[in-house]
């Protein structure tokens, strides 16, 4: 179990589909924002669809998050309040079928969802959602107007081993 579980049996899909929405309580934003290193998660909510395809042994999920995250300002370490929305997309193909698609040259395009397999009758949404949310956080961010400088302190100018080529004559 992750810290953000939605498990989802596939067995409820049905015929036309099945929509799904959930939210992060306290308890699983704070121990996914402690896996992110992050400050806060201070909102998380999720919705969307699961359907079967056309074979009836593979599953479509499509879905969208939206969150409200706080991280370190890389410059000042302050806190960076960050409002992230994203949608997934992702095939979940039997074990059994995934194992022969490794045999084979397959070829993807971008364009493409993921596929991920599945054992099993159920799968997790919220580690789908979790794994989406960490791709989408900034890796680098920045308090509103604020820049990194550079102070290059002054270099001396006989280089970094001007001391060992004072010792050579001496040993």
């Amino acid at each position: 179990m992750h810290e953000f579980s939605y498990p989802f049996e596939m067995a409820d899909v049905g015929s036309g589909g099945r929509t799904f929405a959930f939210a992060a309580d306290d308890g699983q934003r704070l121990a996914l924002g402690a896996r992110l290193g992050l400050q806060d998660v201070l909102k998380l909510a999720v919705s969307g669809e699961v359907s079967a395809l056309d074979d009836d042994r593979t599953l479509l999920v499509r879905g969208k998050f939206s969150a409200v995250v706080v991280q370190n300002c890389v410059v000042t370490l302050d806190p960076v309040e960050s409002n992230l929305e994203d949608t997934f997309e992702l095939r979940y193909i039997p074990a059994a079928d995934w194992t022969a698609d490794l045999q084979r040259e397959v070829e993807i395009s971008p364009d493409e969802s993921d596929v991920e397999p599945f054992e099993g009758s159920s799968i997790d949404l919220g580690a789908v959602v979790a794994e989406y949310l960490a791709l989408a956080l900034d890796p680098y961010p920045r308090k509103s107007g604020v820049e990194f400088t550079f102070d290059a302190a002054p270099r001396d100018e006989q280089g970094p081993f001007a001391g060992l080529a004072k010792l050579r004559n001496k040993v």
